[in-house]
């Protein structure tokens, strides 16, 4: 009777190992260890609606200015709560105000909220409309946007 061998591979020992020391990929899938990133960004589409509602929010504004606590204010950022279904809009002045004057004009924008909101809905193009809350900006910059 023929002798079963036994299920290890062995190398004739006038051959060399495939290698001679383990590497960091070794033991790691190919199809893992050479996938391509993802070509869009992460927030990719939260950072195309807060532009949009940096933008509406921005022609809103120049369009009432004569609406007292309106002028020369302009929206500084829009940032996203902790979802897209919530935008914290941070507004600034062109000139300076006392902080009394500025939350003022802040609570203003407040009040005209379900106007700025349905602005936002007429310029964007989504099943539900985000909420907007109003604060006052820290650090003013001319209006600009990001880009």
């Amino acid at each position: 009777m023929k002798r079963r061998k036994s299920g290890k591979l062995s190398f004739p020992k006038h051959m060399d190992l495939p290698c001679d020391e383990l590497g960091p990929e070794d033991g790691v899938d190919p199809r893992i260890l050479f996938r391509r990133e993802s070509r869009e960004k992460r927030g990719y589409k939260d950072h195309q609606l807060c532009k949009q509602v940096f933008r509406t929010i921005n022609y809103w504004l120049s369009e009432h200015p004569s609406q007292g606590w309106a002028a020369e204010m302009y929206v500084s950022a829009v940032t996203p709560g902790p979802d897209a279904g919530r935008l914290q809009v941070a507004v600034a002045f062109g000139r300076s105000l006392t902080l009394d004057e500025a939350e003022a004009a802040v609570a203003q924008l407040r009040k005209h909220g379900a106007t700025l909101r349905w602005e936002v809905a007429q310029a964007i193009v989504r099943k539900r409309v985000p909420e907007l809350a109003f604060v006052l900006s820290s650090s003013p910059d001319n209006g600009e946007e990001d880009e």
